[in-house]
């Protein structure tokens, strides 16, 4: 599988021809044949939306995790609000993409219930799910509890289910054949909606496409914020 729109396309149709019920962590045992599809967004929310589009045009809805505590993107500026709100509206969930690695206090369940309400208070929404970032080996292995929160790398859904993702552009499984395998009912899919283009591009190209479009959205944003910058670029040879 590559990673054009198209092949995500695919993907989601070989699920629905295979009978896979699009699910949340809340409710896929209510069906004989689920899948829980997740997108941790850690480079691109612009991205997201593409990936959220995609599938509400296909009938489908998933689960998309914000990270708070990222380099990339403030989910409360006023153009990721935008965002984030349109993905809202497209009746797909938001989880909380939690950065173990960004605290000294390893108290995660104090920490994950911190960030989850600021995003239920600004945003007004229920998030009832955690995905770690980058998950340490303990995180993958401890089987975290934290109350009312979901674990999305808890046993249940990590172990118990059949996990799959493209984790630095590379599906660790041949997922389409395992969609077509009559035996498995339960999955759980994990995308990085980064990764995915209109043309198939390797990893090089992405991430170079992605800093240059970063280095363009700060560029813009000075100039929103500094009267005559323009003129100051120009005067740089900075176009």
């Amino acid at each position: 599988m590559d990673f054009t729109y198209n092949s995500f396309k695919n993907l989601i149709n070989t699920l629905l021809k295979n009978n896979f019920i699009f699910c949340d962590y809340t409710n896929y045992l209510k069906f004989y044949k689920s899948v829980i599809m997740r997108h941790d967004i850690d480079f691109s929310l612009e991205k997201a939306l593409e990936i959220a589009k995609i599938e509400s045009n296909m009938g489908v809805k998933s689960t998309f995790f914000l990270l708070i505590t990222s380099n990339f993107y403030n989910v409360f500026s006023l153009e990721a609000e935008k965002i984030i709100r349109e993905i809202i509206s497209l009746n797909h969930k938001i989880g909380l993409h939690f950065d173990e690695t960004r605290y000294d206090n390893n108290d995660f369940n104090l920490l994950i219930h911190k960030e989850i309400k600021l995003l239920e208070d600004f945003y007004r929404i229920k998030v009832d799910c955690v995905s770690f970032h980058r998950p340490s080996n303990s995180s993958l292995i401890n089987n975290y509890d934290f109350g009312n929160i979901i674990n999305s790398y808890s046993n249940t859904y990590f172990k118990e289910m059949l996990y799959v993702s493209d984790s630095r552009r590379n599906w660790k499984m041949d997922v389409i054949n395992i969609i077509k395998t009559k035996s498995i009912l339960r999955l759980h899919l994990l995308t990085h909606p980064i990764w995915y283009s209109d043309i198939s591009k390797d990893l090089a190209l992405i991430l170079n496409e992605f800093a240059n479009e970063r280095k363009i959205s700060t560029i813009n944003s000075i100039k929103k914020n500094i009267r005559n910058s323009d003129d100051i670029f120009r005067s740089e040879g900075i176009n």
